[in-house]
């Protein structure tokens, strides 16, 4: 599997077999870390990494009074590291027998700490050189001695310069050389021989205490405080680190009252504070203190049920990286605190700083967690800070939170960057004035195995050095209290180690509460997760912003999955928990069900089944809590034995969801492990929304235009009771055609229902006009048609085509008159017909006989009439009369003297 291979090699980037065939680098830190292979009496040894580079570039001001005293830790190297390496890549080989299985602290100085006569003779080198013995420590990997000036300059064959420090308004001291001691003198490092890099806390005090960006925390102004972190990585999660410690690294003091204020204002429990003074520091508190106050804050905040936080602490009566070792040994040495963090750092030299690996590597192989904040100057173009690149800790870097609402739940992330702030020079190596998450590439470690894989050109990490941060945190806008009732906010990685350190003492509460060992180192686990099928799950993954400023343009970008300013991510609550430390109790799916609906359903989803088993070797007992009235579930409490059968129990919605109301409603089950009192809370989420009123709206009879609209037409019924807005509305008239009725409904409920509409089509045909044409008098013969006989009516505008038309004059009898009218309307109105009778009488004809000369002239008024002549032999022919003529027709009849007779027409 990929996640065993990863395990098993992780441990040899940490210490390789004296077996192979070493890499240079590795060869020397092996070497650093162990202490020579072999060595002949007389030789002497240097000890690098004492002389800083800045040194040969100053003119000394002078040496360090031989008067003085000074306070030195020596290291010493361990022993057997090839079966250091064989046991280390086995507690950390899921699929080894040894896996998980730590060493007490006792363990492993037996083993492969020095030997107590290894020891004896470093004590006895300090002694026979005036050093007095100021503290020894029982894993025997450092003694703190005090002396002279003088006589440490003796012993280790220096002398000790004054410098002006060229970045800091202050002067330090250092040797001329590196020291040297005797080839076969069991002795590692020597810390205290300078001062030039100064251990300091990563702690950034916005100016003026500007207000967040985004602004979605639950203090004054959208601050992050208490439970908002555990809102946001570790929603529903009911452990708390009950049994569990949380130690830290401080190198200063700090006032009680301001934790327990703290805890009061963001109501939290009260959390014991524990403190180790590794160097009888006495206080008071110095300008470290809001730093410090921040650390104890942030353990709290994420893991309020802590049995304490442990502080060591060390003060500035003494040289601080002498005190770095000192806390360091403290903590490596303290079995019963599982996980550290430390927000202190400073600029290391050329060389690692290997002596302070060898703590690191026996607290993973004691099952400790060390936390370290990354730093706070975007990404790092100068030697990373001491010991954030180390590869055997977690490095945290930072992120940008937003909630949702004030710090209910998560909402999202990006790179915390907030860009050129000021304060340079105030980080020797990382003094550039801007802010934001640490990260980058070590320039004296080579890969971890656990790295390799993970590593590529889209996250810009280095395939051939060590790469940081690890992981993430929120590391901007926490609000805190400190210096005696002072409050502020501040960002800063120094918040997100702390929280890290939180957030494992979850994990390591549901180990104990299962039986199960911690997780000790975390980085191999979490390389394996981050690119397994389970990583989406267990990390929140930053995609979003940079750690770029203008000193490292283009380094670096958050890209899916790892990359240089936020590692993996920042925990996802409940499935970090569980792929770290799996709990026996095992219920699939991993979360409640999503549903929505309408008022009174149905509902997208109804029911869930999860499936209970236990890994556990022993039986276990379970419980379900379930107080929601719309949520019901098959059954709420069970045994499982060991590989048993799996139980089955349904989550459901009941008759009540049915009645809820329109909104958004949140309910959370329980389970709960009786046998470590673990319990896994699943959110069920139902959204009611508005209910669509049913209406009814049958497809009315046509109607006859000029019919106005009423209750036969708007006619729509619904469901629940509410009005009705129709359009058209009643009492008006359609025209003809197919015409579409419409209807808003508005419902009584306006909060469980939504408005309805509807429509349906209406057919309205077209009216007939009404005429009216009486029938006219009789005329006579002659007489043309007028409007005394043309004169028919409407009840609408429109016009008429009479036939005959007016002028004509009809025949004597009776004539039919007939009229089409043609409406102006012709939309809603068809055309009409009508006809009436007309009596057309005969009228009297009037001949007019005239003599002119011999001629006879003939007229008459009838011009349909014809005449015949007879009896008249000397004329011939037929008469006729043209109405309108300027004068009638006229026949000349020759021989006047003659006698005639005109036979009239038979009309």
């Amino acid at each position: 599997m990929k996640s065993q291979s990863l395990f098993s090699k992780a441990v040899f980037a940490i210490f390789p077999l004296r077996s192979v065939v070493l890499p240079g680098f590795l060869l020397s830190l092996f070497i650093a870390v162990f202490g020579p292979m072999s060595a002949r009496a007389g030789e002497m040894r240097v000890l690098r990494g004492h002389v800083p580079a800045a040194a040969a570039l100053l003119q000394p001001l002078g040496r360090l009074p031989g008067t003085n005293s000074l306070r030195l830790a020596i290291s010493l190297p361990l022993r057997n590291g090839e079966a250091l390496a064989n046991l280390l890549q086995r507690l950390y080989d899921p699929a080894s027998p040894d896996y998980h299985h730590y060493l007490t602290p006792a363990q492993f100085t037996e083993r492969f700490g020095p030997t107590a006569q290894d020891y004896q003779t470093v004590i006895q080198f300090a002694g026979s050189n005036g050093l007095e013995i100021v503290a020894t420590r029982e894993s025997r990997m450092l003694l703190d001695i005090q002396g002279k000036v003088s006589d440490i300059e003796k012993a280790f064959h220096v002398t000790l310069l004054t410098y002006q420090h060229p970045t800091e308004a202050r002067q330090f001291y250092a040797p001329d050389v590196e020291p040297t001691v005797e080839a076969d003198l069991p002795i590692l490092d020597i810390v205290g021989l300078g001062d030039f890099a100064v251990p300091r806390p990563m702690l950034h005090v916005k100016p003026g205490n500007t207000k967040p960006v985004p602004a979605s925390g639950s203090q004054t102004n959208g601050y992050y405080l208490g439970s908002d972190f555990r809102h946001a990585y570790a929603p529903g999660v009911s452990l708390t680190g009950a049994g569990q410690m949380v130690g830290l690294l401080e190198l200063d003091g700090y006032y009680s009252n301001d934790i327990v204020s703290y805890e009061k204002l963001a109501n939290l429990p009260n959390v014991p504070l524990i403190n180790v003074d590794v160097t009888n520091y006495t206080g008071p508190p110095g300008s470290g203190v809001d730093e410090v106050s921040l650390d104890i804050e942030m353990a709290i905040a994420m893991a309020p049920g802590l049995a304490a936080v442990v502080v060591f602490q060390a003060g500035s009566t003494v040289n601080l990286a002498t005190a770095f070792q000192d806390i360091l040994d403290s903590m490596a040495s303290s079995n019963q605190i599982k996980q550290f963090s430390s927000s202190w750092g400073y600029p290391g030299p050329p060389d690692p700083n290997t002596n302070l690996d060898g703590w690191f590597v026996k607290m993973a192989t004691d099952g400790q967690s060390f936390f370290q904040a990354s730093g706070d100057g975007d990404a790092w173009v100068n030697p990373i800070m001491v010991p954030a690149d180390s590869p055997y800790l977690t490095s945290v870097g930072g992120t940008s939170l937003t909630t949702n609402g004030s710090g209910v739940s998560y909402a999202s992330e990006t790179v915390w960057n907030e860009g050129d702030l000021g304060r340079r020079n105030a980080w020797p190596g990382n003094g550039n004035g801007y802010w934001g998450s640490g990260g980058g590439v070590s320039t004296v470690y080579t890969i971890p195995s656990w790295q390799q894989g993970a590593i590529n050109s889209a996250n810009h990490g280095s395939t051939n050095m060590r790469n940081i941060p690890d992981v993430a945190l929120t590391a901007a806008d926490v609000w805190i209290l400190y210096g005696n009732g002072k409050s502020e906010s501040v960002s800063g990685t120094s918040c997100a180690a702390p929280l890290w350190a939180g957030f494992t003492a979850l994990v390591n509460q549901q180990a104990a509460g299962g039986g199960n060992q911690t997780v000790g180192f975390i980085n191999p686990a979490i390389y394996a997760l981050g690119q397994g099928a389970s990583y989406t799950s267990a990390f929140h993954d930053i995609t979003t912003g940079n750690n770029t400023n203008a000193q490292s343009q283009g380094l670096y970008f958050a890209v899916p999955g790892y990359d240089l300013c936020t590692g993996w991510g920042t925990p996802n609550g409940a499935g970090l928990i569980n792929a770290l430390s799996p709990e026996p109790l095992q219920i699939t799916p991993s979360a409640g069900f999503v549903s929505s609906g309408p008022f009174g359903g149905p509902f997208s989803v109804a029911n869930q089944n999860f499936t209970l088993t236990n890994i556990a070797p022993a039986p276990l007992n379970w419980t379900l809590a379930n107080t929601s009235l719309w949520l019901a579930a098959s059954s709420s409490s069970g045994t499982l034995t060991s590989g048993g059968a799996a139980a089955v129990v349904s989550v459901s919605l009941n008759a009540a969801a049915g009645n809820l109301t329109v909104g958004a409603y949140t309910n959370t089950v329980s389970f709960t492990n009786l046998n470590d009192t673990v319990a896994q809370s699943f959110q069920f989420i139902l959204t009611v929304s508005q209910a669509a009123p049913l209406l009814n709206w049958s497809t009315p009879s046509a109607v006859t235009y000029g019919s106005a609209l009423g209750s036969n037409q708007l006619d729509a019924t619904a469901n629940v009771p509410g009005s009705f807005d129709y359009d058209p509305s009643t009492n008006t008239v359609l025209n003809a055609g197919t015409n579409i009725l419409s209807v808003i409904f508005t419902p009584a409920d306006t909060v469980d229902y939504s408005s309805a509409t509807g429509n349906v089509s209406l057919s309205v045909t077209m009216a007939a006009p009404l005429l009216n044409w009486s029938t006219p008098s009789a005329i006579t013969y002659g007489t043309a048609l007028g409007p005394n006989q043309l004169d028919a009516t409407a009840n609408v505008p429109g016009s008429f085509d009479y036939n005959p038309s007016a002028g004509t004059v009809l025949g004597p009898g009776a004539n039919t008159l007939s009229v089409i009218f043609i409406p102006a309307d012709t939309v809603d109105y068809s055309s009409a017909t009508g006809n009436v009778s007309l009596v057309v009488s005969v009228a009297p004809i009037a001949l007019n006989i005239q003599l002119v000369g011999n001629d006879v002239v003939l007229s008459w008024n009838d011009p349909a009439s014809v005449f015949a002549l007879q009896a008249a032999p000397a004329a011939t022919g037929t008469f006729t009369n043209v109405p309108g003529a300027a004068s009638p027709y006229t026949n000349a009849i020759t021989g006047a003297q003659q006698f005639f007779q005109l036979v009239a027409p038979a009309n």
